[in-house]
């Protein structure tokens, strides 16, 4: 996503790319009027993938299979081409304007995200 006097974050196919991709998508989908899920273990309960599995997502970047890509999608409501690219272009407005900034704010180290912000 190109922010003007920023690189594009959370772009590519690197581990670190999907990894942080991962982490902004759990974070997003934590509000209420999303999937409303708590920590990691709720989100992977929620999608239906092992917990051990979605924290090597988040923490190690490692890549989906297809069938686990499908279910990300199909939950979430994120493409397949976001999923192992980082390509925003057809993810519906609402949900790429809240990753944008989940992974904007993941990237500069805030360790606090705006949705875990607003419960506090």
């Amino acid at each position: 996503m190109q922010i003007e006097g920023m690189a594009e974050v959370g772009i590519g196919t690197s581990p670190e790319a999907i990894s942080l991709r991962m982490r902004a998508l759990r974070i997003v989908m934590e509000d209420p009027q999303l999937a409303g899920t708590r920590g990691q273990a709720d989100f992977a309960r929620w999608l239906g993938i092992n917990k051990q599995t979605w924290g090597n997502y988040e923490k190690s970047g490692l890549r989906p299979g297809i069938d686990e890509a499908q279910k990300i999608a199909k939950r979430t409501g994120v493409t397949l081409d976001w999923i192992y690219m980082g390509d925003p272009r057809f993810l519906p407005l609402s949900l790429g304007g809240r990753l944008e900034e989940s992974l904007l704010a993941l990237a500069s180290g805030d360790q606090s995200p705006q949705s875990e912000r607003r419960r506090a």
